[in-house]
């Protein structure tokens, strides 16, 4: 689940799930205990919840099939305790009318307790757009001095975590904008060299735990979308829609980092 190394090194992971059923204080107490965890925070936490739920699910087959009842019953209730709560607006897959991806990203950045995250801009990150790039592409050209989403308030940096986390931009959607097609025939290559030079500096001024890489999203099966903590948020037409808690979440994340294998770091495709 690529924990760190202060929550797996965390002795309340060390108990067993026989022991969280057995316990006097049950899951609750594990949960509370697992809150007090150093770092277990955000996306780590929800991992764990989720692995529970999976785990009391397989076992509350087995004892149903076997005639225990009474447990089947008890991790059943345990489940439930796991569940998100039903209808809850935190929980509810919201749409935002008019909103950008990264403005959606931003909003969920400042509130995320874990500074994480996975960004697949439909383009390029919107921090390293040029003003030409952003008049092709019919966006405000004051956006081309935004801040990244994951920037801190350089009075916090100090004391805050460094944020962390993978760029994947779409092979493709560069070699457009390089060979100037589509709503990007206006660019000159003056233009373009302006951009890649902006995309280079962008890459050298990320934080250390930062990494973007180019891929192919067709190939990877990709599109634009952000993981902000526990949230996904995928462009839409008209604006964009925040799942605050997606069941497939897992699953997009291992596709991200599959995408991995075949990348190539920017720069390097920049430089050829």
């Amino acid at each position: 689940m690529r924990f760190r190394k202060t929550v797996l090194a965390d002795r309340v992971l060390t108990i067993s799930m026989d022991g969280i059923v057995a316990s006097a204080d049950g899951l609750a107490g594990f949960l509370a205990s697992l809150a007090a965890v150093p770092g277990c925070g955000g996306r780590q936490g929800d991992s764990i919840k989720a692995a529970l739920m999976t785990e009391f699910r397989v076992q509350a087959e087995i004892a149903a099939r076997a005639g225990d009842t009474s447990l089947a019953q008890h991790l059943a209730s345990q489940i439930e305790t796991l569940a998100p709560p039903r209808g809850s607006p935190a929980e509810a897959v919201q749409f935002h009318h008019s909103a950008m991806l990264e403005d959606i990203c931003a909003r969920l950045w400042r509130d995320a307790g874990e500074k994480r995250f996975i960004y697949l801009p439909k383009t390029l990150p919107a921090a390293a757009k040029t003003a030409a790039v952003l008049a092709c592409e019919e966006r405000p050209a004051d956006s081309a001095d935004q801040s990244p989403f994951w920037a801190e308030d350089p009075e916090r940096a100090a004391s805050s975590e460094q944020p962390r986390g993978l760029i994947l931009i779409d092979r493709q959607q560069v070699e457009v904008i390089r060979d100037r097609r589509g709503r990007y025939r206006a660019l000159s290559e003056a233009a373009w060299q302006a951009q890649k030079a902006k995309l280079i500096k962008f890459c050298a001024a990320l934080p250390v735990g930062v990494v973007v890489l180019v891929v192919d999203f067709a190939a990877a099966q990709l599109t634009a979308s952000a993981i902000i903590g526990s949230g996904l948020v995928l462009p839409a037409p008209g604006g964009c829609i925040v799942a605050p808690r997606s069941a497939g979440l897992s699953d997009i994340i291992a596709a991200c980092e599959m995408a991995q294998d075949g990348a190539q770091d920017l720069p390097s495709l920049l430089s050829t």
